[in-house]
Order: structure tokens, then C-alpha cells, then sequence
């Protein structure tokens, strides 16, 4: 077992990847590989290059695992979720994003914060 590596891949990835290795061996054209993945010939040939380059794993993503880049520091959100449950507790979203915004000059769009409430149970 020694020298095999665990690829984790969407189903999306699984898809695309025989069908790129047609492309690499000739037994499809790029546009019909492009019509058939949904994808334009420049991103089929982009993929196919870096499939030949890089091996199977050049299918992935680059961005998983990555925070997004619209995330909030978690120490910004325990502390809006901190003051909900102790200065704000009991306003609704809407209501504790004003104040917070007000009071606290910590600026975060009440459906942010509503689906922060159901996720932790709030």
C-alpha cells in the first residue's frame, strides 16, 4: 500500500475526470468533451494540460479547504454571538444587528446572524 495517496473528490470532479483522460488519449475532440461536461474548449484544454502535468489530482478544486475569502475571523463572530446572548439576548436578528451596529459599531447583516443563531442553537 505504500505510495498510494487517498484523493478525496465531489462528484462533479469524479465526472470530469474520465472524460479528460478521453481528451488526453485522443478518443474524444475537446468540443465534444466541452459540450459534454458544460464547460468551454479553453477550460477543457486548461484542465487537460494540468491533468497531464500534475496527474489526477490537478482535477481538484484549489480552493477546498480554504476559509472563504468573505469569512469573518471567529473571534469577530464569538464576540457578536457572545454579546447576543448576554447584552442583546432575546432580540431577534433584525433587531440585535441594529444595536449592534448602533451600540457596538460592529456591522453584520441580519440573515449572517440569523443563520448563525440556528447553527449554534441560539
Amino acid at each position: 500500500m505504500a505510495g498510494k495517496d487517498i484523493i478525496t473528490m465531489s462528484t462533479k470532479e469524479l465526472k470530469r475526470l474520465p472524460v479528460i483522460h478521453n481528451v488526453i488519449n485522443k478518443q474524444i475532440t475537446q468540443t465534444e468533451a466541452a459540450n459534454v461536461l458544460g464547460l468551454c474548449d479553453r477550460q477543457i484544454r486548461r484542465i487537460s494540460r494540468a491533468v497531464k502535468e500534475h496527474g489526477d489530482t490537478a482535477i481538484i478544486h484549489r480552493s477546498r479547504g480554504r476559509p472563504s475569502n468573505r469569512a469573518r475571523p471567529p473571534g469577530v463572530k464569538n464576540k457578536i454571538l457572545d454579546l447576543c446572548k448576554t447584552k442583546y439576548h432575546g432580540f431577534n436578528p433584525t433587531f440585535a444587528s441594529e444595536k449592534l451596529f448602533e451600540i457596538d459599531k460592529l456591522s453584520i447583516h441580519p440573515d449572517t446572524l440569523r443563520k448563525w443563531f440556528i447553527n449554534t442553537g441560539y
